[in-house]
């Protein structure tokens, strides 16, 4: 069988951090099992024919920050934010349940009738 073509995408693989270390043990296990692996991410550590720095994509990247502020900071909300990531998970079909989110409510579809009428 040859080996699987896969990527690990993050926001930044660069430092000492847990998805940095974590991302690193999976590429050198994946590269010994035969697998060719790709590298995308905001931030790198070192430029390598196998990775590709695409600086839009790194958390501070403006776009990205605000998206986490409106997503995180419940000082900072801002409406149009909130009101954009609340059509989005509508659309998706995410319970406020299964996310934790407290920007998303409303009744839980799986829940039962009597856990509806109290949320």
């Amino acid at each position: 069988m040859a080996g699987m073509r896969i990527g690990i995408v993050g926001t930044r693989l660069a430092g000492v951090d847990g998805v940095t270390f974590e991302a690193a043990k999976w590429e050198t296990v994946l590269l010994g099992l035969g697998h060719e692996v790709r590298l995308c991410a905001g931030e790198l550590d070192a430029l390598r024919s196998n990775a590709r720095l695409i600086p839009a994509m790194h958390f501070a990247h403006p776009p990205a920050a605000r998206v986490t502020a409106a997503a995180f900071d419940k000082f900072r909300l801002r409406l149009p934010a909130r009101i954009g990531i609340r059509r989005r998970i509508s659309g998706a079909n995410v319970s406020s349940s299964s996310c934790g989110s407290p920007l998303v409510s409303g009744p839980n579809k799986n829940a039962s009738p009597a856990r509806n009428a109290a949320s």
